[in-house]
């Protein structure tokens, strides 16, 4: 009788595994630009943390500087306005004028964190984005977030 090898036996198991295919990406690692991200922190890689049929949660890291994108898609409008509202309430966001969807703008800045936060929504989608860097001044990385997400909030706004 035939023995069988433990490299052939990976080898049929994975080919199996891979016939279900691989998990879909995380909608939040893809909704910046690898410009994007690397103009607020440096160049860095997506790292998941939560990929489910409602939403994502992407994290990208340099050191001790990160980017975090949370995506949620949400079952109405309305749902997705509240989703907004008390993420901006809890950010003590300000609303960003002239943006192509609406928009929320926050910071902390202290001696120990500096950390921009910015939210838009549209129709179903919320979407946060918080990037914290104590090497940068806390405007200098609003304003860099801000580009980003404006960026994002464009292309929001055009998959209406």
């Amino acid at each position: 009788m035939p023995t069988l090898s433990l490299s052939f036996i990976g080898g049929v198991l994975a080919a199996l595994l891979n016939l279900q295919g691989a998990p879909p990406p995380a909608p939040a690692c893809y909704l910046l630009t690898t410009e994007d991200i690397a103009s607020i922190i440096g160049t860095t890689r997506p790292l998941i943390i939560t990929n489910t049929g409602a939403g994502s949660t992407c994290i990208f890291q340099n050191g001790d500087r990160t980017v975090t994108v949370l995506m949620v898609t949400l079952g109405s409008a309305e749902a997705a306005k509240r989703q907004w509202d008390a993420k901006k309430r809890v950010t003590a966001g300000q609303d960003a004028a002239g943006w192509p969807t609406p928009a929320y703008v926050g910071t902390i800045d202290t001696a120990e964190e500096h950390v921009a936060i910015v939210g838009v929504y549209s129709s179903l989608t919320f979407v946060e984005a918080r990037a914290s860097d104590r090497t940068q001044k806390t405007a200098d990385l609003s304003t860099t977030l801000q580009t980003a997400m404006k960026a994002y909030s464009a292309r929001l706004a055009s998959q209406k």
